[in-house]
C-alpha cells in the first residue's frame, strides 16, 4: 500500500478481485515497510558483525584482560559508533512510515471506485504521444466486478461495491494498521532478526564441539551449554526490544513540532542505550561470573520479560 493505492483503477480492481473470494486473506502492507525491515536487518547484521570482529581481534589477548572493564566499555564504544551512523536513517524512514499510515483511515472511510484514476480516462481515451484512440480500462474493470458480483450490473450499483470496501474491508485495514502503528510486522521482524545472528550460530556449535577450558562435572556441563546458547540468544532480544521500542517512539513523538531529521537523531542515543542496556547484561554476566554458574539466565528472563510486556502493550 502507498498514499495513491485507493486512487489508482487497477488497485482498486485488485482489492475487488481479492474481496470477490471468500475468506481469502487480505493482508496490506505499507511499501516502505520493506525498507524498513531492509535497514533494520543492515543494522543488526553491521553491529553483529562489528562486535564479532572486535572479540575475535582479542583472541591474541591474555584472558585476564579480555574480562576487563576497560576492554569491554571500548568494545561497546565501537559497536555504538555503528549503530549512530545507521539509527537516525532507520528512524527517518519509520516515522515517514507512520505519516503514510495515518491517510489509509479516511482513504477508506471515503471509497468511491468513480473517484479512482486511470491512463486512459486522465487522457481522454487519446495516447498523448500518437493521438490514437485507446481502450477505456475503467469500462474494462467495471464489466468485470460486475461479473465477480453480479448486482453490479445494473445503473447504480457500484455504491454496493464502494460500500462492501467500507464495511467489508475496512474493519480488517484499521485492525491491522492500528496495530502496525505500535507494532512492525512480528513475523517479518522475526526473520529479520534471526538472519542478522543466524551466521554466528556456527561459532556456537563449535566452541559447545570443543568443550569447556577444565574439566567439570555432568550437570556442571549442561550449565556451561546453557550459558552459551543464552548468549547467543540475547541479541534477538536485544533486536527485538530495538525494533518495538522505536515503534513505540515514532508513534509518541508524531505530533512534536520538530524537525523529522532532528527527531530522528535525538531518538538515536535512547534506542541505542535501551538495546546496549539488554544486550550488555548479558555481557556483564557472562564475563563476571564463573563458567558454572547461572548468573547468564537472570538478564536473558529479564530481557524476555521486558520484550513481552513491551509488546502486549
Amino acid at each position: 500500500w502507498s498514499r495513491r493505492y485507493f486512487t489508482r483503477l487497477w488497485c482498486v480492481y485488485e482489492i475487488g478481485c481479492f474481496l470477490s473470494r471468500e475468506r481469502a486473506p487480505v493482508e496490506i502492507l505499507p511499501v516502505k515497510t520493506s525498507m524498513l525491515l531492509v535497514l533494520v536487518g543492515v543494522l543488526w547484521h553491521m553491529l553483529m558483525f562489528s562486535y564479532c570482529l572486535i572479540l575475535n581481534s582479542l583472541l591474541s589477548v591474555d584472558a585476564a584482560e579480555r574480562q576487563s572493564p576497560l576492554r569491554f566499555i571500548l568494545i561497546s564504544a565501537a559497536v555504538s559508533g555503528v549503530a549512530i551512523i545507521l539509527l537516525p536513517i532507520v528512524n527517518y524512514l519509520g516515522m515517514s512510515l507512520l505519516d503514510d499510515m495515518e491517510q489509509l483511515p479516511a482513504q477508506v472511510e471515503t471509497f468511491r471506485i468513480e473517484q479512482s484514476e486511470c491512463f486512459c480516462c486522465s487522457n481522454n481515451h487519446k495516447h498523448p504521444q500518437t493521438g490514437k484512440t485507446i481502450m477505456c480500462d475503467r469500462e474494462l474493470v467495471y464489466h468485470s466486478l460486475a461479473i465477480m458480483y453480479s448486482y453490479l450490473d445494473q445503473a447504480g450499483e457500484l455504491e454496493k461495491f464502494n460500500r462492501l470496501v467500507r464495511e467489508t474491508f475496512a474493519p480488517k485495514v484499521f485492525w491491522r494498521f492500528g496495530l502496525l502503528g505500535t507494532h512492525l510486522p512480528l513475523r517479518y521482524v522475526a526473520r529479520i532478526v534471526m538472519a542478522s545472528n543466524l551466521p554466528f550460530l556456527s561459532d556456537l556449535f563449535w566452541r559447545i564441539s570443543q568443550g569447556p577450558e577444565t574439566q567439570i562435572r555432568d550437570i556442571e556441563y549442561v550449565v556451561w551449554c546453557t550459558r552459551l546458547i543464552l548468549h547467543w540468544l540475547q541479541p534477538l532480544l536485544a533486536m527485538f526490544f530495538s525494533v518495538e521500542l522505536s515503534a513505540r517512539m515514532w508513534k509518541m513523538t508524531k505530533n512534536l513540532k520538530l524537525r523529522r531529521i532532528f527527531l530522528s537523531i535525538l531518538l538515536s542515543p535512547i534506542q541505542g542505550l535501551g538495546a546496549g542496556c539488554i544486550f550488555a547484561s548479558m555481557e556483564l554476566a557472562v564475563r563476571w561470573s564463573a563458567d558454572t554458574s547461572w548468573a547468564p539466565l537472570v538478564p536473558f528472563l529479564l530481557g524476555l520479560l521486558l520484550n513481552f510486556l513491551l509488546h502486549l502493550f
